[in-house]
């Protein structure tokens, strides 16, 4: 009994860090699931949250965020999060870099029937280290819950924000994925044009904000065409009544180098 309860805790952290593990009774691999080929490789993920008078759903954005961070995150991801406001490039547009530790591997059944003790304790060691990573990224997702918005800001530079993700990117690790998660109406309105690159990347628009059909379409198309022209893998819109629970499950591959 007290091995069975062992392995329901064993099982109930891993899952809550986001990885699906080996069927540890067993010691025979599962098939591979969403979760655990996410969890697989590490990400960059570059987080841009609208502040800007024309956005009404920055409220929205945050909270949705916060729900990604807390269910999807993996162990060793490095998110960066920044207002898109009317100087997103600038440092003063960053609010903060979120950093996860790794996680071991979790370990194997041994083939010697007499080392079972051992793998029982290195299994506890293994939890404890998931039972960390799961208490972080829980206070990761509630420190993003309670931003303070500086305020409305009077204009919303997409571009800049995306500069700066091309450049953030860039520093990530050579075989993280990479992804930008951005909040926003994409009402570019400032004084800024330029070139960035986003090879590989997954981007996400979440909490998606248009005021009528006609304008919605045309953002979705000009924004879906400089995105890819970029070199971004994939391009994904979110209505705001959609949930996001999963946007992070199956991202595009790492790019090759």
């Amino acid at each position: 009994m007290r091995t069975l309860n062992l392995m329901f805790v064993v099982l109930f952290l891993f899952a809550s860090a986001g990885c699906t593990p080996t069927d540890v009774a067993a010691g025979s691999p599962s098939a591979p699931t969403a979760a655990e080929s996410r969890c697989a490789v590490p990400r960059t993920v570059v987080v841009g949250i609208d502040r800007s008078g024309s956005y009404a759903l920055v409220s929205d954005g945050i909270a949705q965020v916060a729900r990604i961070l807390d269910r999807t995150a993996c162990p060793d991801d490095i998110w960066y999060l920044r207002w898109i406001e009317a100087d997103s490039y600038s440092p003063a547009a960053a609010i903060t870099t979120i950093t996860f530790n790794p996680v071991p591997p979790q370990p194997t059944k041994p083939a010697n029937p007499l080392a079972r003790r051992a793998h029982l304790e290195a299994l506890q060691a293994w939890g404890r280290h998931v039972a960390v990573f799961r208490a972080e990224r829980t206070e990761a997702a509630k420190a993003i819950e309670a931003l303070t918005v500086p305020g409305a800001a009077g204009g919303t530079d997409v571009l800049g924000f995306l500069m700066k993700s091309d450049e953030l990117l860039a520093s990530a690790p050579a075989h993280a994925l990479r992804v930008v998660l951005m909040t926003t109406d994409l009402q570019h309105n400032v004084d800024r044009d330029g070139a960035f690159d986003l090879h590989g990347a997954h981007v996400l628009l979440l909490v998606f904000q248009a005021d009528d059909p006609v304008t919605a379409q045309q953002l979705r198309v000009y924004w879906d065409e400089r995105l890819s022209s970029s070199g971004a893998a994939r391009v994904t819109f979110r209505d705001p009544m959609e949930t996001a629970d999963t946007v992070l499950d199956a991202p595009a591959a790492a790019p090759a180098h």
